[in-house]
């Protein structure tokens, strides 16, 4: 049995699989924080699904982009699980995830997020009969994301109104999918690592690292009067 964990935004996810199939799967809105939530909600997982931690041959966890601080504590849970059973971990980025959920469309699919300070994150993938990426994952404003989306693609994941009316406007060949990506993500991420971990693929359980695609933004801390420390 595979866990897959998605912390990489403000809707959390967990998902059980067997050699890649769903099992069963959670999705919540986190309310305080990543790291008071994720082990509760792995355990209430578990009992629903009637195992336990001990029935878990590897652990797939969302590399990001994402949220700073929630990718640190999956990635840092994935690994501490792994080490505690001395089982594998594979990560999978989040944009992956998010297009799989159309894999079957017939061209390019291209999942965005949100990355703020007015910014996209996306990437391209193409799936058909054979996944595989197109663009790497990459930041940049709307309009590079307009003008670089590949003809006839399918735009998901974070699409907002605003977003969904200037491609409708600006790039008529593109399709657009508006719905939440988050609820599935922990179970594509289980189906999309499932036959890579089968064929070997392994990351470093000690030292997987989160994608970034911006440094964290990181405020001074400030003394009494004021004059950063």
């Amino acid at each position: 049995m595979e866990l897959a964990i998605d912390t990489a935004g403000p809707v959390a996810g967990l998902a059980l699989s067997r050699e890649g199939a769903l099992l069963a799967d959670l999705a919540w809105h986190v309310r305080t924080s990543h790291a008071a939530e994720l082990l509760p909600a792995l355990t209430q997982l578990l009992e629903r699904a009637g195992a336990a931690q001990r029935d878990l041959g590897a652990v797939f966890v969302c590399r990001g982009p994402g949220s700073y601080a929630g990718l640190r504590v999956g990635i840092s849970t994935a690994m501490g699980l792994a080490y505690a059973l001395d089982v594998d971990v594979l990560g999978v980025g989040r944009l992956e995830a998010d297009a799989y959920v159309h894999a079957a469309y017939p061209g390019p699919v291209v999942a965005v997020h949100a990355a703020g300070r007015g910014d996209l994150a996306w990437a391209a993938y193409e799936g058909n009969g054979d996944w595989r990426e197109l663009m790497p994952p990459r930041l940049g404003r709307v309009e590079a994301l307009v003008t670089a989306a590949p003809h006839g693609a399918l735009i998901c994941g974070e699409v907002d109104a605003a977003l969904a009316e200037l491609l409708s406007r600006e790039r008529p060949d593109v399709r657009v999918f508006a719905g939440p990506a988050h609820q599935r993500r922990a179970a594509m991420i289980a189906a999309l690592a499932w036959p890579r971990f089968a064929a070997g693929a392994r990351d470093n359980r000690y030292a997987l690292e989160p994608l970034y695609l911006r440094e964290p933004h990181i405020t001074a801390g400030r003394t009494a009067h004021g004059a950063p420390q």
